[in-house]
Order: C-alpha cells, then sequence, then structure tokens
C-alpha cells in the first residue's frame, strides 16, 4: 500500500475507533451479522491457528474462542487505536491482537489454519495492485483455506436516513449513517469491489484451489425484526440470494471462499492432524 494512503487511512479509523465500536456493539446481533458470523463459524471447521485482518475493534474474537476451544485467534488491523480497544475487550489468553498491513502481513508462509479478511479490501488504494498483494499475502500464510468478505453494493445518504438521524433516532439508521459519513474519506472505505475483478485475480494469482461465493444481505440491513420475524427474514433473504439477477443488483456483501487443498477444512476427517 502507498505510504501516503496507509497514513490517510490509519488517521481515518484512528479517528473513528471509537465510534465503529460503538455502532457494532449496536448492531452485532443484527441479521446481516448473525449472517456473516455464521459463515464463518462453518467454514473454520476445526481449525487451531486462525487469522483475522482487520480485525478493527476485535467483534469476533471473544465468540470464536467461546465456540472453538482450542483455537488460536490473532486480530491484525492497520489501526492503532482500533487494537486498542480489541486488547481492552480480550477475556482469554488464546488470543492476540497486533497492528500490521495486509499488503505485508508479518508471518511465515503456512502460519495459520485459516486466514480471512471480512470487509477490508475496500479500504485499499483503487489499484489492482494493491488487491493482487493482498490476496496473496492472505494465501501466502494461509495453509487450507482463505475467505474473503466485499461490499457489492455502495450506500448512499438520503433525506429521509438524515432527517431520521436529526430527530435523534440514530440507532435506526446508525450502520447506514456510518457508512455513507466514511464513504466520504478519501481511500477509507472506498468504491465497491467488484465480483468479476475480484474473482479474475485470484483464479490468477491462488493455484490448486476451489472456490465458492455466499451472497449476503440481499434485503436492506437497516430493516430491523424481532422474534419469529427474524426467522422469516432470513428464509426469504436466502431465496433471493440464489437468484442471480436480484443479487447482482441488491446483495450487500459477498463472501468468496477459498479452500488450498482438494478438501475442505470444515470436513475434521480430512483435516491432517486434527
Amino acid at each position: 500500500m502507498n505510504v501516503s494512503a496507509k497514513k490517510l487511512v490509519q488517521a481515518h479509523f484512528n479517528q473513528i475507533s471509537k465510534l465503529y465500536y460503538h455502532i457494532v456493539q449496536k448492531t452485532f446481533r443484527n441479521y446481516y451479522h448473525l449472517r456473516e458470523l455464521e459463515t464463518l463459524i462453518a467454514e473454520l471447521g476445526r481449525a487451531r491457528e486462525v487469522l483475522d485482518v482487520g480485525c478493527a475493534s476485535g467483534r469476533y474474537a471473544n465468540v470464536l474462542s467461546d465456540l472453538h476451544e482450542n483455537i488460536y485467534y490473532v486480530g491484525l488491523d492497520l489501526s492503532k487505536e482500533m487494537i486498542s480497544l480489541a486488547k481492552k475487550c480480550k477475556k482469554q489468553s488464546n488470543k492476540e491482537f497486533l497492528v500490521g498491513d495486509i499488503e505485508h502481513l508479518p508471518f511465515r508462509n503456512d502460519t495459520f489454519d485459516v486466514s480471512y479478511a471480512f470487509e477490508v479490501l475496500e479500504h485499499l488504494p483503487k489499484k489492482p495492485s494493491s488487491l493482487v498483494k493482498a490476496i496473496c499475502e492472505l494465501a501466502r500464510i494461509a495453509k487450507y483455506k482463505i475467505l474473503i468478505e466485499a461490499p457489492s453494493v455502495q450506500l448512499h445518504p438520503t433525506p429521509l436516513l438524515c432527517f431520521i438521524s436529526f430527530l435523534g433516532f440514530e440507532d435506526l439508521v446508525s450502520p447506514v449513517i456510518y457508512r455513507t459519513q466514511v464513504v466520504k474519506q478519501p481511500l477509507a472505505v472506498g468504491d465497491t469491489i467488484p465480483y468479476a475483478l475480484l474473482m479474475s485475480i485470484l483464479l490468477s494469482k491462488v493455484s490448486n484451489a476451489h472456490f465458492r461465493t455466499i451472497w449476503i444481505g440481499v434485503i436492506p440491513g437497516t430493516i430491523k425484526v424481532r422474534g419469529k420475524l427474524t426467522g422469516y427474514l432470513d428464509t426469504v433473504d436466502r431465496i433471493l440470494e440464489r437468484l442471480p439477477l436480484i443479487r447482482s443488483f441488491f446483495a450487500r456483501e459477498y463472501i468468496i471462499i477459498i479452500n488450498l487443498f482438494p478438501y475442505d477444512i470444515s470436513e475434521p476427517s480430512r483435516f491432517k492432524n486434527m
């Protein structure tokens, strides 16, 4: 990553670190994050060493450690303030947080069973070379699997969202307001990452791998439901995700799952020495 661009990104996320943490706490259990976490847990299988690139305030660290007793989690982020917040929320000893750059990961080859970067690539400078470096680094340090999540739909502020926020109901629209505010900042949350572009880089740079894509968040993430309605919304969204025309226009995010060997780490019987 360009040095000046890196400093801009660091400064931005250092500045909004406390706001980011507040919003994540407010929305962590909403529909979108549940789908994201559900996918992550299912794909980790019985992995022991996991690297979370772009961990921010460590929103998934404690959850993964509670669900996987033997997991060793390492969270890495470019922002010192984000890492500081993550360390304050650290509960177990099987977690480590450090400041680092996705384009220059400070680890040896094949250090981790799984590496994943959720909502990170859009923070890179708008250059294909930055994407290539990031993907090559994720593949270099992972033995079995990589998960990459990127935005497919850009959110923009609307008069209605601004008016609701003005009336004092920020919790209803905070995720969208946050996104639309940071989009204005240079390089911090840039354009969406075209799916075709990312797949073309993966196919050219990651060999001996199997690729699978999960589309999430077709229904707007600002819709809040409770009780049985949550299950109905989940069902509807899963159906919509399977319709190519619908998801190409409305899906908020996509997760590309890259299995680096002919077997899937999610199947314990095929995972060596487990």
